[in-house]
């Protein structure tokens, strides 16, 4: 009986990865018949081929960063794919890392998911193989097969020790700290109160992944960030205090409804303030604070935007929210790794601009959000 579903084990695993070489190589194909594309009458012929692996939810986040990344390589030659956006089945990040590497694209761009796996991968890639190489060639051994370094820029979230070529994003000290002030001027009215509590709302580690970095967080939110935020509130006001954070269900967007509504119907124990850190958690409360009747008692700090987020912080749902730029994050992931491909020396980290909107320039936002639809629509 035991050797039976030994030789079943045996069998699905080889299914499996029968399944992964099978998509490995339609990816290939795929991507070969792109590399030289007509873009109306023009012929682009491109010098190197970039995965681009986007990371699931926060998609206006990641449509955004893809578009600067896509614009830029155009502009040097380069092809960045929207690796694994075409394929039918779900794939995780790993996965598409695997597929990437055996491809043997020029270079990957991709949020580290926090898992020893990704790590390893990342490792694999980008690891220096002439020593190797020589020695084979010494020894009479095709070298044709042989995988040469990989350039990999992770974005957003980092992998120090994962030997990433570079990482481009921005500061978790820095947003956590611009969340900070954000806290402190939005509870200004309510300094008459002899404490004032804030909700930091995050999302459980995506997948049950194992963290490796020490940036990041066990709950799934870098400690840099959560630590920038008490330290500036603690430095700033005896009054506020930081609960420990919030842990909602990535996996069950009911269950993380309900999880803010408890946190907002019980007008003796809900926060003075509350803060997201992605968009979905950010609409979840405005509109829980709305159907209980808490505008004004719990101010929102959410997180990047959309028309329906401007809209709310125009009418004062929302006081603020902190956002990324991330068409820049996209544009200097891709001029990294062509300074990677051309120069192979490239700076360590890169750190892009955050910023925050509010009542003052929400207006600004507006104007950019319907110039970015009609770009869209052209």
């Amino acid at each position: 009986m035991k050797r039976k579903n030994i030789f079943w084990i045996i069998g699905l695993t080889v299914i499996f990865v029968i399944i992964i070489f099978a998509v490995t190589i339609m990816v290939s194909i795929s991507t070969d018949s792109k590399l030289n594309k007509i873009k109306g009458k023009t012929e682009i012929k491109y010098k190197y081929h970039v995965a681009f692996i986007k990371s699931s939810g926060n998609d206006e986040i990641w449509d955004a960063i893809y578009k600067g990344a896509k614009a830029n390589g155009e502009k040097d030659g380069i092809y960045v794919e929207d690796f694994g956006g075409e394929l039918d089945g779900d794939y995780s990040r790993v996965d598409l890392l695997r597929m990437a590497i055996d491809s043997k694209v020029d270079g990957i761009i991709l949020e580290y998911d926090g898992s020893s796996a990704m790590q390893s991968l990342i490792s694999e890639a980008t690891k220096d193989r002439e020593d190797d190489i020589e020695k084979a060639r010494k020894q009479n051994i095709d070298t044709s097969n042989y995988l040469q370094p990989i350039p990999i820029i992770t974005i957003m979230t980092d992998a120090p020790d994962s030997g990433r070529t570079s990482f481009v994003g921005p500061s978790d000290n820095k947003i956590g700290e611009i969340y900070g002030k954000e806290v402190v001027k939005s509870l200004e009215k309510k300094k008459l109160k002899e404490s004032l509590n804030v909700d930091f709302l995050v999302r459980n580690i995506d997948q049950g992944n194992e963290q490796t970095s020490s940036e990041e967080s066990v709950v799934g939110v870098p400690n840099q960030l959560y630590y920038g935020l008490k330290s500036y509130v603690n430095s700033h006001s005896k009054k506020i205090v930081i609960d420990e954070p919030k842990i909602l269900p990535s996996e069950d967007e009911f269950a993380s409804v309900s999880l803010i509504v408890n946190m907002i119907e019980n007008k003796k124990t809900r926060p003075d303030a509350m803060v997201c850190l992605n968009t979905f958690d950010t609409i979840n409360t405005y509109l829980t604070v709305v159907d209980e009747n808490a505008v004004g008692d719990v101010q929102i700090i959410g997180y990047y935007y959309s028309k329906e987020i401007l809209d709310k912080i125009d009418s004062g749902v929302i006081f603020s929210s902190v956002c990324i730029d991330a068409n820049e994050i996209g544009k200097t992931s891709v001029s990294t790794i062509m300074e990677a491909f051309e120069w192979k020396s490239v700076s360590e980290r890169i750190t892009t601009p955050v910023y925050v909107i509010d009542k003052d320039n929400v207006q600004e936002f507006k104007k950019k959000l319907l110039g970015e639809v009609k770009s869209d629509d052209e």
